[in-house]
């Protein structure tokens, strides 16, 4: 699950339910990326997690 938004520390209720939905119906959770900082048009592009993010995508 990737999560971005313009504060940190605001992922805690997505990332309960993403587990919950995974243990529900036994899924293998595939991992969280948070990024926070998100505050304009292009923020991701200049984001030091995109590398992480693009990674992580292509060992899907």
């Amino acid at each position: 699950m990737l999560l971005n938004s313009g504060a940190d520390g605001v992922y805690d209720a997505a990332k309960a339910q993403l587990n919950s939905i995974c243990s529900y119906l036994k899924w293998e959770n595939k991992g969280v990326i948070t990024i926070s900082g998100m505050v304009e048009k292009g923020s991701m592009l200049k984001s030091e997690k995109l590398k992480q993010v693009q990674d992580f995508a292509a060992s899907l």
